[in-house]
């Protein structure tokens, strides 16, 4: 077996340090001196893969200029000049793999805690992560709840980015992601080869709605249903059997859990609207599968921020990217657990407005509200929600639209 990593006129690493972690392609290293990096050393299968080295100098050559990504940062070579590896940005140890944050029971188990409002935020750098690989050419491709990681503000970092599908700008050429997790993989991709197809940003989109649904709805995967059948969760989706389709709910072979129907609900509608759109085969074939600018954007909004609060920017650094803004409405404490309660209200249909906790789902305090700013529907009395036009005259301008479309259409003008 070769000699541990030298320098090899490649890299500043001089010796490697404790073991950080073990993935499929090779094992993760601190390094000696240096508390911003780390390396990863391949195993053997790696490194006799030539295009591997290949891979990497070309994403140092066209990196992708983002705190939320931990893109790699040079290659290293053993001392015959083999490639071993290479390093990347170091995260600190209170950033958690995705699992921990959006299951209730690995949260109590890692002493964490984290309300609806950071898991929100979470999922806002989760789809501002990936749509800084899209901009730049590039798949993210294996995207699952092990690929990111992100602390109790909701800061997010993809890692494992040597395994994307990586596109050289000069020649076309396309280095396939050759892994996957089949549910997290869109109906068109399921029962092929991961190595032998080349993705593209719709087959991503799908991915960061499941794990959105399950950041927001408490781990619980989109296709999760009770099933007389028997289905496992590639053939579910293989199949379209969402749930919340009315089809299938009407069929009545495939039907929420009881939990699950109750998270859905609690849902703004207009993130249910991306779900849908991602997952309802009636929706997805009248609408494109939501982009991660949509998510951002509309996270955004149910946070009452601007929306480009979440936009990545190419100047946007490890330090900036960790400080969101926050609106200025105040917020009464948490009856519950003395804690903040969310910094906008929230309606629900039978009890009018209320201030949920921040820490919801661990804690279910809320606060009576008075009725914010936002209009009700003149047509069916919902909240209603910014929008855009994006057809006809009017395309581009926006108004107050309800937000229980498309069930119904009401819309009022912005005075």
């Amino acid at each position: 077996m070769p000699k541990r990593p030298s320098r090899g006129g490649k890299t500043p690493v001089s010796s490697l340090g404790e073991i950080l972690g073990h993935g499929g392609e090779g094992t993760v290293y601190a390094v000696k001196g240096n508390h911003e990096i780390a390396c990863k050393i391949w195993n053997q299968e790696v490194t006799k893969d030539a295009e591997a080295a290949h891979k990497i100098e070309l994403m140092l050559q066209n990196p992708v200029m983002s705190g939320s990504v931990a893109w790699p940062k040079k290659l290293v070579h053993y001392d015959n000049g083999t490639p071993a590896g290479f390093t990347m940005p170091r995260y600190s140890a209170e950033y958690r793999d995705l699992f921990t944050w959006m299951n209730p029971a690995a949260r109590r188990q890692n002493n964490v805690q984290c309300g609806i409002n950071e898991l929100l935020r979470m999922t806002a750098n989760l789809a501002r992560a990936i749509g800084a690989i899209h901009r730049a050419g590039h798949i993210v491709g294996d995207i699952n709840e092990k690929n990111a990681v992100a602390n109790a503000k909701g800061r997010v970092i993809l890692v494992d980015c040597d395994s994307m599908q990586i596109r050289d700008p000069k020649s076309g050429k396309d280095f396939l992601c050759k892994r996957g997790r089949p549910e997290y993989t869109p109906p068109e991709l399921q029962d092929t080869r991961y190595d032998h197809r080349l993705r593209t940003e719709d087959y991503d989109r799908f991915g960061l709605a499941v794990l959105a649904h399950k950041l927001l709805l408490n781990g619980l995967h989109p296709y999760q249903s009770v099933s007389v059948s028997g289905n496992t969760q590639a053939e579910k989706i293989q199949q379209h059997l969402f749930p919340f389709n009315e089809t299938v709910r009407q069929e009545g072979s495939y039907k929420p859990a009881k939990h699950h129907l109750e998270a859905w609900r609690t849902t703004p509608y207009a993130i249910r609207e991306l779900f849908h759109r991602a997952f309802d085969p009636d929706w997805t074939a009248r609408y494109p599968r939501p982009t991660p600018q949509e998510w951002t954007s509309v996270i955004a909004r149910e946070l009452g921020l601007p929306s480009d609060t979440f936009q990545d920017s190419p100047t946007t650094s490890l330090a900036a990217s960790a400080h969101l803004p926050t609106p200025n409405e105040p917020a009464p404490p948490c009856p519950e657990c003395k804690g903040e309660t969310q910094a906008k209200p929230t309606k629900n249909n039978s009890a009018g407005y209320f201030w949920s906790c921040r820490k919801f789902p661990d804690c279910r305090g809320s606060v009576d509200a008075a009725r914010p700013d936002t209009p009700d529907c003149p047509t069916c009395g919902s909240a209603m929600a910014i929008r855009q036009a994006r057809k006809g005259p009017k395309a581009g301008s926006t108004f107050w639209g309800c937000r229980k479309y498309p069930e119904c259409h009401g819309t009022r003008e912005i005075s």
